[in-house]
């Protein structure tokens, strides 16, 4: 069986989980519900992602170092992020085709 192969083509979310937390509570009137939505996000990026990201890394090796150099945490991307195998530049210049 291969190795599976990161997919970072996947659903661009960015904030959304928070935002959504966050605004449920404005809706709702509730700033338990906010707080409880941002402690949330507090608690997921100082002990969820450190382990995530360690178990991505040794399942996708290389291919998950290149996206996390070039996807920040918490930065939205204003374009998509194209792996070296994917990237139109990288592809020529591997096949040798001219410009």
């Amino acid at each position: 069986m291969p190795a599976p192969r990161l997919d970072s083509r996947a659903g661009r979310t960015y904030l959304a989980g928070i935002a959504q937390g966050v605004a449920v509570g404005l809706m709702i009137d509730s700033w338990l519900v906010v707080v409880y939505a941002l402690c949330g996000s507090l608690v997921w990026n100082w002990v969820v992602r450190p382990l995530e990201e360690v178990d991505l890394e040794e399942r996708f090796g290389a291919e998950y170092a290149e996206y996390a150099r070039a996807v920040r945490c918490w930065m939205p991307r204003l374009t998509p992020f194209l792996p070296a195998r994917e990237h139109p530049v990288t592809q020529r210049r591997s096949t040798g085709a001219a410009f």
